[in-house]
């Protein structure tokens, strides 16, 4: 199976600091405000370009067991993108899943916004920054926030950002996984 290109990218989770919830949405979300930071802890995706394949698959490794079908948001954001924009030729994924799930580190969302990232990059598809945003928000909304990353405030379900300015730094933070999956519902 030959190889096109490839690409590869450090997926970063997040860290919420502070939270309010602001009032319940009739589709089953909450109005929030939050401020959000990126965080040096990473899952990493590789993707390779197949040009003998039609399909998209995805490998999981790593520590952190999650599905490789299509309920896997990798999977999900690049059949919205070669929906999107009909591409042919198929893809692996390579995902080294370190991010625990049900954490509220957005490993998930990270990984579905670093495909969209990676594609718009491998196909050279030239989606605008405000685009891919746009995109994202079908897979969830933290995906958004880290299309662009970074220190940002988010308002509505997460989905609304301002990046802020000051710079958090001289501060360490302690991750402390416990036992258990907390769903974000």
């Amino acid at each position: 199976m030959p190889v096109l290109k490839n690409k590869s990218v450090f997926s970063y989770g997040k860290i919420n600091i502070g939270l309010k919830i602001l009032s319940h949405l009739p589709d089953g979300y909450h109005q929030i405000s939050t401020n959000m930071q990126e965080i040096d802890f990473y899952d990493e995706i590789h993707i390779f370009q197949q040009g003998d394949m039609d399909d998209i698959t995805l490998n999981v490794s790593g520590p952190i067991q999650v599905p490789s079908d299509e309920s896997n948001l990798c999977i999900q954001s690049a059949r919205l993108i070669f929906n999107l924009f009909k591409i042919k030729n198929g893809i692996e994924i390579h995902l080294k899943k370190n991010i625990p799930i049900g954490a509220g580190l957005g490993g998930g969302s990270s990984n579905a916004a670093n495909i969209l990232l990676l594609l718009n990059e491998l196909y050279d598809l030239q989606i605008s920054e405000n685009e891919l945003i746009n995109i994202s928000k079908e897979l969830g909304s933290d995906v958004p926030f880290f299309i662009k990353g970074g220190l940002q405030q988010c308002l509505g379900k997460g989905e609304i950002l301002h990046p802020i300015q000051n710079k958090i730094s001289n501060y360490f933070v302690l991750l402390v996984f416990p036992s258990f999956h907390i769903s974000t519902k």
